[in-house]
């Protein structure tokens, strides 16, 4: 079906709904390279998520060895409660961790720091534990054992000294020394872990013991040997509680040495391997998201060029056609309907340029046209029946003369009626009184024939005037009824009239409105 040959209605909603269609084409377009590449933000999101998440548990990671360092120099409740505050915030961390990273070979990596982790607060609270065992056996055994033997190896010098028993207090002196020299060096084995410096301790305590044996066997006094076995008491519990220091010290350099700072770096290590992981995916990701960012731009763009000159084109050829349509402009149209609802119907049809007129404004030119010729035609039939009329007037007139005729000869005959009455009373009269007045009777006789005849004569003319009256009074009837008829057609022609202006100014009004339409589209 060609498009000149489309209404109006059908051309506008054809051209709105291919607009329409236009735009749902580039909506849904632009929607799917949109949802592309949000999947692609919400991927990239998810992976910088998950890489800070890895950076989190990496920097606590890093802070909980920095307090386990400072716990190991200093072992103050402070440090370790350090630890345990950013050990839990990297517990939650790698919760939320396992929940978010669900790529197969990241959360295998996730879940081996989560093993580390354990293992390595597993480890970090028995060196602790350790390491508060040694300050209570510093604390309770060595920094109060040592005093009291050099208490004691003091008394038995300065009584040996004072009973002029040199010997004893020579070896009281040496033992004395060795003490000394024993608690130096474990002072600095506890604060350097030295070995060699343990080896000097158990070899000064060596040496006090052999001081302490000649003691033994030379000292005779009571009260000096009470004192000698007090400190040889003391001296085997300091030295057993030195070893047991010692090897509670290695123990928890062994473990600081092979298990935390091997754990440490290995969770570190892991938590990089998966930023490196999310970062070498971003890498990827990025370069793609911003290819398919440029390739929906450029489809986006065609696209939307394509259907503006769609658009463009399909306006053109609508306009043209409602243009050619209407033939005129729309306010010319509403010029001519005006004119003719006001009842001008000699309007001057132009035509634009060397366009003939054409559409709606040459059928308004017909109608025009047809309506001058109604007019005519309808004026001649008034000028008809105005005719008719006149001679139907006349007609009235000679039937009233003609019934008047008619009572006149009406009251005659009534008159001759009466007289012949009044002839037959006085002819009764006369044959009661006197049967023998054949004159008089034959004279009545020949008065009443008279009468009789001229009362036949008078009923013919009544009959003749009545016929008469008849056929006009016909005539009369069928030139009403052609009047009648010819009422019923002017009576249709003014409803004919009534209807096309009422349908002149429906299409006035329509000419207008799609004349409207047609522009707002434009």
């Amino acid at each position: 079906m060609k498009l000149n040959n489309l209404s109006l209605r059908a051309k506008l909603i054809g051209g709105f709904a291919t607009v329409l269609a236009l735009l749902v084409i580039i909506s849904i377009i632009a929607f799917s390279t949109i949802n592309q590449s949000s999947e692609g933000f919400t991927e990239y999101r998810e992976m910088a998520r998950d890489n800070n998440l890895a950076g989190l548990l990496q920097t606590d990671m890093l802070l909980v060895r920095m307090n386990v360092k400072d716990f190991i120099i200093t072992g103050s409740e402070k440090d370790k409660k350090e630890y345990e505050h950013h050990y839990e915030a990297m517990e939650e961390y790698l919760k939320e961790a396992q929940k978010e990273i669900n790529a197969p070979e990241r959360a295998r990596k996730i879940d081996a720091i989560d093993e580390d982790v354990d293992k390595y607060d597993k480890f970090f609270r028995e060196m602790a534990e350790l390491r508060i065992h040694n300050k209570q056996l510093t604390e309770t055994v060595l920094d109060v054992k040592g005093p009291q033997m050099e208490k004691a190896l003091t008394a038995i010098m300065t009584s040996a000294e004072e009973d002029g028993d040199p010997s004893a207090t020579f070896h009281a002196g040496m033992a004395l020394r060795n003490l000394l020299l024993v608690r130096l060096y474990a002072v600095k084995f506890l604060n350097t872990r030295d070995t060699a410096t343990a080896e000097r301790v158990r070899q000064e305590g060596g040496l006090m013991q052999e001081q302490l044996g000649i003691l033994d066997r030379e000292l005779q006094n009571p009260e000096r040997r009470r004192r000698l076995a007090e400190a040889q008491a003391l001296e085997k519990e300091y030295l057993d509680t030195f070893d047991e220091v010692v090897r509670t010290a290695e123990r928890r350099d062994t473990i600081i040495a092979e298990q935390l700072d091997k754990i440490g770096p290995e969770i570190a290590g892991l938590a990089d391997e998966v930023k490196l992981d999310i970062k070498g995916e971003q890498d990827e990701i990025g370069p793609r998201l911003q290819a398919d960012n440029q390739r929906a731009e450029v489809i986006i763009g065609v696209v939307a060029l394509l259907a503006l000159a769609a658009g463009v084109t399909l306006v053109f050829f609508i306009i043209r056609s409602v243009a050619n349509q209407l033939g005129g402009d729309p306010s010319k149209i509403a010029d001519v309907a005006r004119s003719i609802s006001q009842g001008n119907l000699v309007i001057d049809f132009k035509q634009e340029g060397n366009q003939p007129i054409r559409g709606v404004y040459d059928d308004m030119q017909t109608m025009t046209r047809n309506l001058r010729k109604m007019f005519q035609d309808i004026g001649s039939a008034v000028e008809t029946l105005s005719s008719s009329s006149t001679e139907l007037s006349a007609i009235s007139e000679q039937m009233t003369q003609g019934v008047q005729n008619v009572s006149e000869k009406s009251n005659t005959v009534s008159a001759a009626a009466e007289e012949m009455n009044a002839n037959m009373n006085n002819l009764a009269a006369a044959m009661e009184q006197s049967a023998t007045n054949t004159n008089m009777v034959a004279a009545a006789s020949e008065e009443m024939s008279s009468t009789i005849g001229e009362i036949a004569q008078n009923a013919e003319k009544a009959r003749t005037i009545s016929d008469d009256a008849a056929r006009r009074s016909s005539s009369a009837s069928t030139n009403m009824d052609q009047l009648g008829n010819a009422a019923k057609s002017i009576g249709k022609v003014v409803e004919t009239i009534t209807d096309i202006s009422e349908q002149v100014n429906l299409l006035a009004l329509n000419a207008t409105i799609e004349a409207a339409r047609a522009a707002s589209m434009v």
